[in-house]
């Protein structure tokens, strides 16, 4: 279980639990997963690991602050292969740097906040991802796409690339199904579900 100010790490089969209060070092850290935390701390976490984390799961986190945490991240996780996190409007440029710099990353879920431009996120995602991502799941919050058009165009840039398992929750699976039937025929899509429940359902790092 993971407590407010608190983290839980999980590294050579052991848990620990870190008061954020304290001044931590952790240059061997592999896996963070976070919940209800100080952002300044978390920043100076991540960079103390030194580029040994793998694996980044954050939640309930405030999605205004978290453009510093999206930095930290790309400056300092050349390894990551799994990321969970908040994307908005004001940082998906940003966020764009975390797809160039973190080139292993295979396993990417998008929590959606105040999300507008989903042209620019989706057109983001198949401009500067690498050929490792191969996983991508989205829990949407608010604005969720309701016009196709940037999906389509989604799909059509990422022919070529590897197929990719893609989950969305229930409302826009519904309202897409015929466009991701279509793609799923023509291999873009290896697979898509509407299963939000956790993180273990395929979109797991380690299969």
């Amino acid at each position: 279980m993971m407590y407010k100010s608190t983290i839980s790490v999980w590294h050579d089969q052991h848990k620990i639990k870190v008061d954020f209060s304290w001044n931590y070092s952790l240059p061997r850290l592999q896996i963070l997963r976070v919940k209800f935390f100080s952002e300044k701390a978390l920043i100076d976490l991540i960079k103390s690991t030194n580029g040994s984390l793998i694996e980044i799961k954050f939640d309930c986190c405030n999605w205004f602050k978290s453009l510093e945490v999206i930095q930290a991240i790309h400056q300092s996780c050349p390894y990551l292969k799994y990321l969970k996190l908040v994307i908005t409007d004001g940082n998906v440029v940003e966020f764009d740097k975390i797809l160039i710099n973190c080139s292993y990353l295979s396993v990417l879920y998008i929590v959606a906040g105040l999300i507008y431009g989903w042209d620019v996120l989706l057109e983001i995602l198949t401009k500067s991802s690498s050929a490792n991502l191969s996983k991508l799941k989205f829990r949407i919050i608010f604005s969720s796409p309701s016009d196709p058009t940037p999906l389509k165009l989604f799909f059509d840039n990422w022919k070529g690339k590897r197929p990719i398992l893609l989950s969305f929750d229930k409302k826009v699976t519904v309202r897409m199904e015929d466009l991701l039937k279509e793609y799923e025929a023509k291999g873009i899509i290896k697979n898509y579900n509407n299963n939000l429940c956790d993180d273990n359902d395929g979109f797991d790092l380690y299969f």
